[in-house]
């Protein structure tokens, strides 16, 4: 059946593995000068649904679990534009991304995550654009509702002409577009995003009666540091400010100079 052969073939022929998570970001954005370091676990399952020999709708379905975790570095840029990317040693896949976030007001964020990632195998390699768009609501200084909708563009190649690629269209292409539905539990130096993911392949050219379709179960946990020196910072700047008053109303006013 060509349903198992494409779901087999992508799980063991080029890739052995899984297409890398879309999204794990939530708007929220590091400060200026913070890190973070995080790591994902997710588990996928791919869908395809064709017209078989005898003219009937036949659905195939994997579920394939990432082993090896994703890893992330990120670093925050300005408070409102961080820089990073990811590692998926698995799946011999790296990517760099920013973040942008155009609006916050009362507890909501928006941004924006553009990424470009590039993935080797022996047999071929596979590079990514993506451009997840994100919404993020506190519903509690520790607690947050997160969203988000992402369009992404593989573009796989093959060392063989002749051999078929999983996951794409007959020029090797895949467009693929979906959301994200997650949470965010946030402390002061560590946050823990649990989501769900679902996308669809937009095929330009195809002969399937239903595209390829993916959904996912993310974990991504990370640790942030550079926050405790912030702190340390704003706490100089301010015993400065009190020095500051106090000695100008003890330079200039004979009155607090006589309570002294």
């Amino acid at each position: 059946m060509r349903c198992k052969l494409l779901l087999s073939t992508a799980a063991v022929g080029l890739w052995a593995g899984c297409l890398p998570v879309g999204n794990y970001h939530s708007a929220r954005t590091l400060g200026e000068g913070e890190t973070s370091v995080g790591i994902t676990f997710s588990a996928t399952t791919y869908t395809v649904t064709e017209v078989n020999d005898a003219g009937e709708l036949e659905s195939d379905s994997l579920t394939l679990p990432s082993v090896i975790p994703e890893v992330a570095y990120h670093i925050g840029v300005t408070d409102d534009f961080e820089l990073g990317g990811r590692i998926a040693p698995g799946f011999l896949f790296a990517e760099i991304d920013g973040k942008y976030r155009f609006f916050q007001s009362n507890g909501l964020h928006l941004a924006a995550a553009p990424a470009v990632g590039q993935a080797f195998a022996i047999v071929g390699t596979m590079t990514t654009v993506r451009l997840p768009l994100l919404l993020s609501y506190e519903l509690h200084p520790r607690f947050a509702f997160n969203a988000g909708v992402n369009a992404t563009l593989y573009r796989v190649s093959s060392v063989d002409s002749d051999r078929d690629l999983p996951f794409t269209s007959d020029d090797g292409s895949l467009s693929t577009a979906g959301f994200s539905l997650g949470l965010e539990v946030i402390g002061d130096t560590a946050f823990l995003r649990p989501s769900i993911e679902v996308s669809r392949a937009l095929y330009g050219e195809s002969d399937r009666e239903d595209p390829l379709q993916i959904a996912a179960v993310v974990l991504h946990f990370g640790t942030v540091s550079g926050r405790e020196l912030k702190r340390l910072d704003e706490m100089d700047r301010k015993l400065d400010e009190i020095n500051d008053k106090l000695s100008w109303r003890y330079r200039y006013k004979p009155e607090a100079h006589a309570a002294w």
